[in-house]
């Protein structure tokens, strides 16, 4: 067993589940901050297993991946937010995997309600 900064790793941990290649087929799903990295990633493997994937995010960069639609949206911006969050099927949707980024501010941010700009990691 290791250790690590998130406490203690099982040495014994072996994964073999797999996904068959058209298990999502039919489903649609919505990846929030589908764009770079794991989100990015997530969403062409999502696809790849048969489901229609709309990716949110700032730059779509797969606009030749079959199965993926794209909802532009800046959600460093709470006004963008409350939009994306208007627009998104939610009656239709089987599926929605958030893996948006938020960035660290010295100083807290407010809305003009009070509410504190904190929530993104709250979701």
């Amino acid at each position: 067993m290791a250790g690590s900064g998130f406490g203690t790793i099982r040495g014994d941990f072996t994964w073999t589940r797999r996904l068959a290649k058209d298990a999502l087929r039919g489903m649609k799903a919505a990846v929030v901050g589908g764009t770079n990295g794991i989100g990015r990633a997530l969403a062409r493997a999502i696809v790849a297993r048969g489901a229609d994937v709309l990716v949110v995010g700032r730059t779509f960069r797969d606009p030749d991946v079959p199965g993926l639609s794209f909802l532009q949206a800046d959600l460093s911006s709470l006004k963008s937010a409350r939009s994306v969050a208007q627009e998104l099927p939610a009656e239709t949707l089987d599926l929605v995997v958030m893996t948006q980024g938020i960035v660290a501010r010295r100083q807290r941010l407010t809305t003009p309600t009070a509410s504190s700009w904190t929530w993104p990691s709250a979701t």
